[in-house]
């Protein structure tokens, strides 16, 4: 589970990963919060769900940052729900090498501090044991929607 701690206003700001539910291969460490690493040269998907705050002002932006390769694995970006909360769903798929970390950044327009909260996940495809480096040929599916499930301060 991500969290931040407080607000979220218009500088990007990395979240921390607070609860870890399900991790069977190592993807994550509270020593390093806001970090999810590669185990194994494979394909892999990734993804994050942010929820924010109710706020129907300005636009909402999620990114998934590879660490290793210091590059974005890509982002979206979209207008806020005007009648309830916002959120984004991120995910995509892409052939990584052990040792590769991938982080969740978020920033928001509103012009006002916003509570974030959300999920992030990552499993692996299929193992690569030839892969030197990462391809970054990822094929991104994305949404956004309206609902009342929670809200993170």
């Amino acid at each position: 589970q991500l969290d931040t701690t407080g607000t979220v206003d218009a500088t990007p700001k990395i979240l921390d990963a607070n609860i870890e539910l399900y991790d069977t291969d190592a993807y994550w460490s509270g020593s390093i919060p806001s970090r999810f690493y590669i185990p194994t040269p494979g394909y892999y998907l990734v993804g994050a769900y942010i929820a924010w705050a109710l706020n129907g002002s300005g636009d909402r932006g999620v990114t998934l940052i590879v660490t290793g390769a210091s590059s974005a694995l890509g982002s979206v970006r979209h207008p806020a729900a005007t009648d309830d909360q916002t959120y984004q769903t991120f995910c995509g798929e892409d052939r990584f090498a052990a040792g590769i970390s991938i982080q969740v950044e978020v920033e928001q327009t509103s012009g006002s501090p916003l509570a974030v909260g959300g999920w992030f996940w990552i499993r692996r495809l299929a193992e690569d044991t030839s892969l030197a480096t990462p391809s970054h040929s990822i094929a991104v599916q994305e949404s956004v929607g309206v609902a009342n499930v929670f809200t993170r301060s």
